[in-house]
């Protein structure tokens, strides 16, 4: 990219060609930060509320945990060999999917399983789209690719306790978890339906623009 074009990206933060590139882990990390901030919050008082033992909700939480440490390094791994978006849209399939599971299903053994799995979808969701955002922007945006990183992740984990309650309070306790499953639903299409195509004609103009 030449430095007049770098300049223009660089004036602008908020053009169409960033929001695009940003759109994919910006939406990760809120999505992420959500289903942390209502599994911290909130998980472990529904399943006390629901007629489980100390003992079961404890084990439920340290399974989601251990499942995030676990995967986080094949997962990774994995991004690096097939690509960060592939493994990110993998990761929010299961980890809408799981965590509806862990609150509609009553039998503690289908809970504890589906903690499991949903906590090694979304363990490693933070790293991976924090890799998008280093790949995607050029070196001179990262600093503020990563602070507006952070900040999506930190409303995420703000509102999320607030908005999960005033859903819990409309439907019940079951929806819990129905946020961050519509977020990470609604971003496994972005990536699959419209994410893909987008990224591969900005990233384009932005070679076709760059020049030799």
């Amino acid at each position: 990219m030449n430095s007049d074009s770098s300049s223009r990206l660089l004036a602008s933060p908020w053009r169409r060609e960033l929001v695009v590139l940003y759109a994919v882990p910006l939406h990760a990390v809120f999505a992420y930060g959500i289903a942390e901030s209502i599994l911290m919050s909130l998980f472990p008082v529904v399943m006390v509320d629901r007629g489980h033992t100390v003992a079961q909700m404890s084990l439920a939480f340290s399974v989601f945990v251990l499942g995030g440490l676990v995967s986080t390094v094949p997962v990774t791994r994995l991004a690096d060999r097939y690509g960060q978006e592939r493994a990110l849209a993998g990761c929010a399939a299961v980890g809408a999917v799981g965590s509806l599971v862990m609150t509609w299903s009553g039998a503690v053994s289908v809970t504890l399983i589906a903690s499991a799995l949903t906590g090694a979808a979304l363990g490693p969701v933070f790293a991976l789209a924090l890799a998008i955002v280093g790949r995607r922007l050029p070196a001179e945006q990262l600093p503020a690719g990563s602070a507006i990183f952070t900040v999506a992740f930190s409303v995420g984990s703000m509102v999320a306790p607030f908005l999960a309650a005033v859903i819990m309070r409309k439907w019940g306790g079951d929806h819990l978890f129905t946020l961050s499953s519509a977020l990470f639903a609604s971003l496994l299409i972005r990536i699959v339906v419209v994410g893909a195509p987008l990224e591969a004609e900005q990233i384009g103009s932005h070679r076709g623009s760059a020049g030799p």
